[in-house]
């Protein structure tokens, strides 16, 4: 006679799995809160509408981090074999569950203190910045910021406490082992495929993983981005992006006899100045298009009509600039180039470290001048990170 107990819902291991890391997106939405509540000199203009708003976004990029930070865990419990259910297997998922998510907490809770130093999440760059410190120099800071020691030993206690609640039992009916296995497939690949969504931050195959950058696009002012972003999804998406070696082959009055990079318009001698005051500003983008295609451009070669008959309609009533030089090599490069002046380098802009710092564009300069700007894009919503890129550079708005 068989008397063991009928298992509830929620110890199917399936189940199982989301209650834990539901548990890892409350823990994480607790850091985000505690980030802006110990620090809220540093953001300005919040108020509670617009923090739930900011959190609400956060948990895209917490899907993405916990999703690489837990892929171990959420690939043992969805394994298609039986033994996931044994005890010992149980107890080794337990053990990887506290030790990643420990990890993930922790750094997002010295991100608390160490944000206010360098005004950004903290991204695989640190670990260049510290390479040559003594690591015993970092027990000191379990000491100074002894609250954050506390919050962090609590909210580790509170998984733990949280995570013993959520027990995985086998089922109460075996199946034969011709339905379970296709059955434990089928579940496998709907895990997998939410897994990979997750770390994307989307299921659109024409968009690019999100990172950084993609936090401007829910943000009022740069600063803000820290608190969509976490810091161990910070630190992934920046693992391996080269930074910039800072150079210096002159110094600043050196520099200046050599080349002086301010420019004063003169308004006595210069025509123009003035002159379009007012006047809308449109900027065409082309992909894949050179000086040689537009037939205006070359009409010193006798016979040559061109490919754009649309533009040549234009450039007779516009201020053309007849040299144009390349700032990016890759579309991705175009707009941090042709609307920030930013050149590109070893990485992308928007995949970049400096991804977040504040930048001046067009936009920016326009809005100065009560212009409204807009950005049309004929790509999805999000190709490339275009549409975060144009809120971080003042655009009003953006049409994908």
């Amino acid at each position: 006679m068989n008397n063991r107990r009928k298992p509830s819902i929620w110890s199917n291991i399936y189940v199982v799995l989301l209650l834990r890391l539901l548990l890892v997106f409350v823990l994480y939405s607790i850091t985000r809160f505690l980030f802006y509540v110990l620090n809220p000199s540093l953001f300005a203009n919040m108020d509670v509408g617009y923090l739930a708003t900011l959190m609400y976004r956060g948990l895209r990029f917490d899907a993405s981090a916990i999703a690489y930070t837990n892929s171990l865990v959420i690939l043992m419990h969805i394994l298609p074999f039986r033994f996931r259910y044994n005890r010992a297997y149980q107890k080794v998922v337990s053990i990887i569950f506290y030790i990643v998510n420990t990890i993930g907490i922790t750094l997002n809770m010295i991100d608390v203190v160490y944000y206010r130093y360098t005004m950004k999440r903290t991204t695989s760059g640190v670990f260049q910045e510290f390479e040559n410190e003594n690591p015993t120099n970092f027990v000191s800071f379990i000491w100074d910021y002894w609250y954050i020691t506390f919050i962090v030993i609590a909210l580790i206690l509170l998984m733990v406490w949280m995570y013993k609640k959520i027990r995985v039992e086998r089922p109460y009916i075996k199946l034969r082992n011709f339905v379970y296995y296709p059955l434990a497939i089928i579940f496998m690949a709907i895990a997998g495929y939410y897994t990979v969504g997750a770390m994307r931050g989307g299921y659109t195959a024409g968009t690019r993983p999100i990172t950084l950058s993609n936090a401007a696009e829910f943000v009022k002012k740069p600063e803000h981005r820290a608190i969509v972003l976490n810091t161990p999804f910070a630190i992934i998406r920046t693992f391996g992006k080269s930074r910039l070696e800072r150079k210096e082959y002159f110094d600043t009055a050196e520099l200046n006899e050599i080349f002086y990079a301010e420019h004063a318009i003169n308004t006595d001698s210069t025509t123009l100045f003035n002159k379009f005051e007012g006047r809308n500003v449109v900027l065409i983008i082309w992909e894949s298009f050179g000086k040689e295609w537009v037939g205006s451009l070359n009409t010193d070669i006798e016979g040559y009509k061109g490919y754009t008959p649309f533009i040549d309609s234009l450039v007779n009533h516009s201020y053309v600039f007849t040299r144009g030089y390349a700032n990016g090599r890759k579309s991705i490069d175009a707009l941090p180039s042709i609307i920030a002046s930013i050149p590109s380098s070893e990485t992308p802009f928007i995949l970049s470290h400096y991804s977040g710092n504040r930048i001046n564009s067009l936009a920016s300069v326009l809005r100065n001048h009560q212009y409204y700007s807009a950005f049309y894009h004929g790509a999805p919503n999000g190709s490339m990170g275009f549409s975060a890129f144009m809120q971080q550079a003042g655009f009003d708005s953006y049409v994908g």
